[in-house]
């Protein structure tokens, strides 16, 4: 596996019993864990089934994701990668506009104008 400098693990698989706790708990052993956060699902209000590990050391990040992909947590097999979230604060430019992202555009672009639908 190519070492990265990501510190964030996106962990998938999760049974609805895990909590932050055993998280900590399982990937504790691979260094400092700097924040652990499970998604909950707005509808359900249910864990939606994975979670994200964020380590203070990258070579941490590293070790734990060698040892833990594929492994088994509460009778489910994990998926254990490198996340390519980002940093809540650092979602996008705060200095720079919304219509100004190309992805704002995609998205308005997408939706149909109001008298076009298809009858």
């Amino acid at each position: 596996m190519e070492k990265t400098s990501s510190t964030t693990l996106h962990v998938a698989g999760l049974d609805e019993t895990v909590t932050r706790d055993v998280l900590v708990g399982a990937f504790g052993v691979f260094g400092e864990i700097r924040s652990v956060d499970i998604p909950i699902d707005s509808q359900s209000g249910k864990p939606r089934g994975f979670g994200f590990v964020e380590f203070m050391d990258s070579n941490d990040a590293y070790d734990a994701v060698d040892n833990m992909d594929q492994s088994e947590l509460y009778g489910r097999t994990i998926r254990v990668k490198f996340s390519s979230r980002k940093p809540p604060g650092q979602l996008r430019d705060p200095k720079k506009a919304v219509w100004a992202d190309e992805i704002y555009y995609k998205k308005v672009l997408a939706r149909p104008l109001a008298g076009d639908e298809k009858e």
